[in-house]
């Protein structure tokens, strides 16, 4: 196979099989750089963990035209990180994000999903001002999602700044009418967070 979907399709058939060494022979034996991040999920899936060389690799060879493939594999990635299924370095991850994704390559509802992908990394990855940050960048590519501030909520209470916790949920009540689906359930997980303020360590 020569074509991007065609490798992308026989490698997917290995991977949906369990046959992973098969898959990445696919995507070895043809030399496709949009491949870079579809290789990176089949190395998730079969070993659990992607080394910093790996992402580095992706990061130097991933063409800057993010096509559909490119853009799949990350978000399947990402997921695959924030549920620990799949270990790896997050700053490597973020950088390879902030590589491919911009307002010229990706549609806003594509950049927004990876910005909440990239909050996540960063979070996991212990910068939490920095996830912040890319939160609120969120909320400006989709200002009707309740997603960015019920995050900064869970976030923030986690951390201990109960009292910026506070003022986000105040905010996240005012933007989401009762009854939404979904809302009264995240609620009562926020506010369960809250009243339950992590243990400080002793000196």
């Amino acid at each position: 196979p020569t074509s991007p979907r065609q490798v992308s399709t026989i490698a997917a058939q290995f991977a949906r099989t369990g046959q992973y060494d098969h898959a990445i022979a696919v995507l070895d034996s043809a030399y496709i750089p949009e491949m870079a991040s579809v290789r990176l999920y089949i190395h998730c899936l079969r070993d659990g963990r992607l080394s910093k060389e790996d992402i580095d690799g992706a990061y130097l060879t991933a063409p800057r035209m993010l096509t559909d493939y490119m853009l799949g594999a990350l978000f399947y990635t990402a997921r695959q990180g924030i549920d620990g299924d799949c270990q790896y370095d997050y700053a490597a991850f973020v950088a390879l994000i902030d590589r491919l994704v911009n307002e010229k390559n990706a549609d806003q509802s594509e950049r927004y999903k990876l910005k909440i992908y990239r909050a996540h990394n960063q979070y996991l990855g212990g910068d939490l001002d920095a996830a912040l940050q890319s939160l609120d960048a969120a909320a400006v590519l989709d200002a009707d999602s309740y997603v960015p501030l019920s995050l900064r909520v869970e976030w923030l209470a986690k951390a201990g700044r109960h009292e910026e916790a506070n003022s986000s949920l105040a905010q996240l009540r005012e933007m989401i009418e009762p009854g939404s689906e979904g809302f009264e359930q995240r609620i009562q997980e926020l506010a369960v967070i809250l009243a339950n303020p992590p243990k400080q360590q002793a000196p």
